[in-house]
């Protein structure tokens, strides 16, 4: 049990950083939303401006910046919560990796500060992660395909290589973060599908 301490105090680690992170979340999941509802007006810009001259380019992106501010929607915020939880990320890998009593721990058929010589753990990271996309994306149909892909396939593909030969440890924090997400992307679906409703009404 002394060594399954550090496991469990990962994952608490992660939904804690989760959890404040949450208003930064539900600022992105409104953003996503209102990337949605102005999908056929970006596209209408599109069509307008679809000359490639450098005038009509210039033009295009005055009147999108203009939609996207018009709208409160803004294409970075998707990267704003990443960022922010990078600087806990580093945190983990060199606890894992500096402080022996962590890195010697294990539990199950794993050690922290070893890869899973089974790629269990890593698999399971992978799936998360995709259905982590999957799900934050259910809202946002009709955006983006190379986004979308990026999202459900490489990112996946890239959990899986990253875990593959990083310390079970972080690669446990990344898969805890995305089945937070995966629940906190259905909470916060309904909240706001109950929000529509009200004001449907």
């Amino acid at each position: 049990m002394a060594s399954s301490k550090y496991w469990f105090s990962i994952m608490l680690v992660t939904v804690g950083v989760r959890m404040l992170l949450a208003p930064l979340n539900i600022l992105q999941y409104k953003n996503q939303l209102s990337n949605k509802r102005i999908q056929p007006q970006l596209q209408e810009l599109k069509e307008k401006y679809k000359d490639k001259d450098h005038e009509s380019q210039q033009q295009y992106q005055r009147e999108m910046m203009k939609l996207l501010k018009e709208n409160g929607a803004n294409p970075l915020m998707g990267c704003l919560p990443l960022l922010v939880q990078l600087p806990v990320f580093s945190i983990v890998y060199y606890a894992i990796r500096r402080i022996d009593e962590i890195s010697a721990s294990s539990f199950l058929w794993l050690d922290l500060g070893h890869a899973d010589s089974y790629f269990i753990l890593p698999i399971a990271a992978a799936v998360a992660t995709y259905l982590q996309s999957k799900v934050m994306q259910s809202d946002v149909e009709g955006m983006n395909q190379s986004h979308a892909v990026l999202s459900r396939i490489l990112s996946p593909l890239m959990v899986l290589s990253f875990g593959i030969f990083s310390p079970s440890g972080l690669v446990l924090y990344w898969m805890t973060g995305s089945l937070f997400m995966i629940f906190q992307s259905f909470v916060l679906k309904k909240i706001f599908q109950e929000k529509v409703a009200l004001e449907a009404k």
